[in-house]
């Protein structure tokens, strides 16, 4: 079996997402027949990076964009509900990034393809749901300054704590040069 080192598969990868949205009906057929599982599997056997410049991190991101560009097409339909809980799994673990990415092709997916994935809708509404009821403890916990969240907090979506955070630093960085006051919330 060949095993790429990470800057040919980032090469490889990159190619391919640049060229993925020029294929024509039969080219289509293929890539989604022989690369879409492809692509499935490599992000499944990887774990999430929360370090941008992390080599896992990039190719994650470039399969994510290599789906993303994918056109919409019925040659995809086969293939669309495990995308789409793929895409779910990713909301759930993946970081920042790659979490609007992932949503941004869960939402494309079922614009294009509803009858298929009329079943998996909830399950996507639930996982956005979940981040958005769990952000008011992850906040207050890192305003606050207490490394103590809830195990339902923390799990729901890494990406959101690591918002928080980002957000912090933000907000630190404009009370450190005076653009608003510093003020206790």
């Amino acid at each position: 079996m060949f095993l790429a080192d990470h800057q040919t598969k980032f090469a490889l990868g990159t190619t391919l997402r640049d060229n993925v949205d020029t294929y024509g009906t039969g080219e289509l057929g293929l890539f989604v027949t022989n690369l879409v599982p492809a692509l499935i599997h490599c992000i499944t056997h990887t774990q999430p990076s929360f370090i941008r410049d992390a080599p896992e991190q990039q190719l994650r991101h470039v399969y994510l964009e290599i789906l993303q560009r994918m056109p919409a097409h019925e040659h995809a339909r086969p293939v669309a509900p495990e995308l789409m809980s793929l895409m779910i799994g990713l909301i759930q673990v993946d970081n920042e990034e790659n979490v609007i990415l992932s949503i941004k092709i869960a939402v494309d997916m079922y614009r294009h393809h509803k009858p298929v994935l009329e079943n998996q809708a909830q399950a996507f509404i639930g996982s956005i749901h979940n981040i958005y009821n769990n952000m008011p403890e992850l906040v207050s916990s890192t305003f606050s300054g207490n490394a103590n969240v809830s195990p339902a907090a923390a799990t729901v979506c890494p990406a959101a704590s690591n918002l928080v955070v980002s957000l912090d630093i933000h907000i630190d960085h404009f009370a450190s040069v005076g653009r608003f006051p510093t003020q206790t919330w």
